[in-house]
């Protein structure tokens, strides 16, 4: 029985916590920063406000992990992760961990388009990437921090 329920506590995917250690087991007593899909570390909550494009950019920007700057993460990321089955695990693990699912709601990424406009996505829209003008006023839209892990040596 204890051996089912050390299973049952297991992470579909690794977490990231402050040390920067990771594990898919969870770690008492310490704080997890993020879940780790792919070569990318998706931060737990998104920004507090819908924001314009480039106030987005700064958002992630000074988001920092282990002394890294984050990003709103590319478009081809982000199609990664809308193609990919286990985005449901993710958003149960999002939730588990304290933070926020995916959801519905529409997020800017790091990709432009051109000087005037910038890709962003929602998870569960039929077409779950649009265009959007970078400085839409007061509408805005929310970003998710996320960290290449790609190119770190952590």
């Amino acid at each position: 029985m204890e051996k089912e329920n050390l299973i049952m506590q297991n992470f579909a995917f690794d977490v990231m916590y402050e040390n920067l250690e990771c594990s898919k087991i969870p770690l008492t007593g310490q704080k997890p920063v993020g879940i780790i899909f792919g070569s990318h570390l998706i931060t737990l909550n998104d920004s507090p406000s819908a924001m314009n494009w480039e106030a987005a950019m700064d958002y992630c920007h000074n988001i920092k992990i282990g002394g890294y700057a984050c990003s709103a993460g590319n478009v081809v990321f982000w199609q990664e992760l809308m193609s990919d089955k286990k985005k449901r695990l993710l958003d149960i693990l999002l939730l588990r961990c304290r933070g926020e699912a995916l959801g519905r709601m529409w997020r800017w990424t790091l990709s432009e388009y051109d000087r005037k406009h910038a890709y962003k996505f929602s998870p569960q829209s039929t077409f779950p990437f649009s265009l959007d003008f970078k400085d839409n006023g007061c509408h805005g839209n929310y970003v998710r921090p996320v960290l290449d892990l790609e190119n770190l040596s952590l």
